[in-house]
């Protein structure tokens, strides 16, 4: 189609007095999205978050809500048509369903699109959408979620990937076995209803709702016969089953993260590609099964019963092994995993690389990064583990844990302020001790992070430049380390209370769980006065009546008094008490998470003052030379990036104080400005 014609057609259609009120709201919401997320122009208006709340919220508590369409925005959205092949129409729960997509016939070289909360009968749109590759639909409520037909989609034969976040329990999927090419399928619904499609010949990731909770029997699927024919299937993640069998059915399977009421792995034992194994049962029993898989790398149990691990010495492959929710010591367990080799043999060079003297180079004033510097992208091929995610989670891990421990020998958490933590499965989405596996595995990019927050650390920065360079040095594949810290001059005190945000005080967490509770209070009356009006609305019409939209406009519902704190920037402060009353009695609440206090480890945290010396080092180093002596120093703050031969800095940063604590000079600084 001709992308005048296209564009012209769009505006006599948008503007033609026939259209419905639903299809004027289909039209504005699309005028919003593509404003946002397509125009470039010198004139665009930046978004008001905040008015951008207010406004959905009237309008979706509106029931004579009437669209306005602003015509300079609707000519500028239809210049941009011919270029839209992306659309998110989803990315918000407080906005008035959609109940018309008519504008969609207008993009038929729409490759991604998400929608949520469609007030639909089925997706008969999509139909005009022939090269729709990604499509997801996220319902927020039960009320919403209208649409119970997704054969529709059947009807897109370039689908490479459906996300779908549903809450009715009778999908109809008719025809889905016709979806060729797709090869991922996020299925946030009962999953039962996946029984209904015979074959997905192509599906290489799925992933089953279920994985966030093992509830009960009444949720679970009997076993993976239930599911669909995959003979590609390499990824598989969630639901709740009863029992494993019939998982043999996918023999290509590598990555297997799985919950249920199982009592033995006997059936994973023919999975002879697989890597990576986290489960969650817990009447877990026999894990003897999995022992003779020859490349599984990592083991992950999240059960209440206690387990005989030491089978586990004898895996041929296994290098990670974790155990989370049950209360029992299991003194096997430490025992197996140090028996087990290192990933060093995996992960790390023969022979560290050689280091070169360390350079102080500055990013260009775009901040385009240097090639040098390892951020995100993965090599091509097998240095990327062809693009395998859990793998390179793996390695991210190793990484991490090989810098910790290298400062960690080196006695250099003795400092004060040096802030590295080892890692753990959280970070891969196994939560522990929660009997909780969600998600599927994340790219992770080539960063680690560590921070500097005292005098002392950043007077010791090049030491530990250098000793986290000769870790950088064995890695497989170059590595990059974002280096944060912040001191105050002269400071002979550090509050340290302030980096635990789950520290709050009993009458803050109270006085937060208050306005929460208000709040919900204050839309569920906006949402029955919504209901009440609407039922208005229809009487009226009923009668004849042509209802005017003025005698639904509603006093906002005021918010109610929260006694007896206040708030200060989203976390409740409680008022002191009057001079001539005694203070409320209160309570310390137990510690979660890390805290200063914590630190027995040696995992970084602030050093405690040896014997005999004195806690008060904060004040010895002076401030760095400035070029302009009007300026005060208000004390050391660095942002960097670490490679094994350079710290890169920001052409916009005070070269000179990283110059002053390294004691070596910017490369080129004044080019770099130019």
């Amino acid at each position: 189609m001709d992308t005048t014609s296209l564009s012209d057609d769009f505006l006599h259609w948008a503007r033609d007095s026939a259209r419905t009120l639903e299809e004027r709201f289909g039209i504005l919401r699309f005028m919003e999205a593509a404003y946002v997320q397509h125009y470039r122009g010198p004139d665009k208006v930046g978004g008001d978050w905040k008015a951008s709340m207010i406004l959905r919220e009237k309008r979706r508590f509106d029931a004579a809500f009437r669209p306005v369409l602003d015509e300079k925005r609707l000519r500028l959205v239809a210049d941009l048509l011919p270029d839209i092949m992306s659309l998110d129409l989803g990315s918000s729960s407080d906005d008035r369903p959609l109940r018309d997509l008519g504008v969609l016939r207008f993009l038929p070289q729409l490759t991604e699109l998400k929608l949520a909360d469609l007030e639909m009968e089925d997706l008969g749109i999509v139909l005009h959408l022939p090269v729709l590759r990604e499509f997801t639909l996220r319902f927020y409520t039960v009320q919403t979620n209208a649409v119970e037909d997704y054969s529709a989609l059947a009807c897109c034969p370039e689908l490479r990937k459906i996300t779908l976040f549903a809450k009715l329990p009778w999908p109809v999927l008719i025809g889905w076995e016709n979806l060729l090419h797709l090869e991922e399928l996020v299925w946030q619904a009962p999953g039962s209803a996946l029984q209904s499609i015979p074959r997905l010949p192509a599906l290489r990731k799925l992933m089953v709702d279920g994985s966030s909770h093992v509830r009960d029997l009444s949720h679970s699927i009997r076993d993976f016969h239930q599911l669909p024919e995959m003979p590609e299937l390499e990824s598989f993640w969630g639901g709740d089953f009863y029992r494993l069998d019939g998982i043999e059915r996918y023999p290509k399977l590598r990555f297997l993260c799985v919950g249920g009421f199982f009592r033995t792995l006997q059936p994973l034992s023919t999975l002879t590609r697989l890597t990576h194994l986290r489960v969650v049962s817990p009447e877990l029993r026999d894990i003897m099964p999995i022992v003779p898989l020859p490349i599984l790398h990592q083991f992950a149990v999240v059960t209440k019963r206690p387990q005989d691990y030491t089978p586990l010495m004898e895996a041929p492959a296994l290098r990670e092994l974790y155990s989370f929710g049950c209360d029992t010591p299991q003194m096997d367990l430490d025992a197996v995993r140090f028996v087990l080799p290192p990933d060093d043999d995996v992960f790390a060079v023969a022979t560290p690389r050689p280091l070169a003297p360390l350079r102080l180079r500055l990013l260009p004033k775009n901040n385009k990064p240097d090639p040098s510097i390892a951020m995100h992208e993965w090599p091509d091929g097998s240095e990327g583990w062809d693009g395998y995610m859990p793998m390179r989670e793996s390695e991210a891990r190793w990484v991490n844990d090989l810098i910790h421990d290298t400062l960690e020998q080196a006695n250099y958490f003795k400092i004060k302020g040096i802030i590295f933590k080892k890692t753990d499965l959280s970070g891969s989405r196994v939560i522990p001790g929660s009997g909780i596996i969600t998600g599927e595995p994340v790219d992770v990019s080539r960063v680690c992070n560590i921070n500097l927050l005292k005098v002392e650390a950043l007077s010791r920065l090049r030491e530990v430049l250098d000793c986290i360079r000769t870790a950088l040095a064995r890695t497989r594949v170059r590595w990059t380390v974002l280096i944060t810290g912040y001191a105050e001059p002269d400071a002979d005190e550090w509050d340290e209370s302030w980096r635990n945000e789950d520290r709050l005080s009993p009458q803050a967490i109270m006085q937060d769980m208050l306005e929460s509770h208000l709040e919900e209070e204050r839309k569920a009356n906006m949402e029955q006065g919504f209901l009440n009006d609407e039922f208005r609305l229809k009487l009226l019409r009923e009668q004849g009546e042509e209802p005017k939209p003025e005698d639904f406009i509603r006093s906002p519902i005021p918010d109610k008094p929260v006694p007896p704190g206040k708030s200060t920037g989203g976390i409740a402060v409680a008022e002191p008490p009057p001079d001539d009353e005694d203070p409320p009695l209160t309570f310390e609440p137990p510690k979660t998470g890390w805290s200063p206090d914590d630190d027995d480890d040696d995992e970084g945290g602030l050093a405690e003052a040896e014997p005999g010396e004195e806690d008060n080092d904060e004040h010895w180093l002076p401030p760095p030379p400035n070029l302009n002596p009007n300026i005060s120093w208000t004390g050391l703050t660095l942002y960097c990036y670490l490679t094994e031969d350079s710290l890169w800095i920001y052409s916009h940063h005070d070269y000179k104080t990283y110059e002053y604590l390294l004691g070596i000079p910017a490369e080129n600084p004044l080019e770099n400005e130019a």
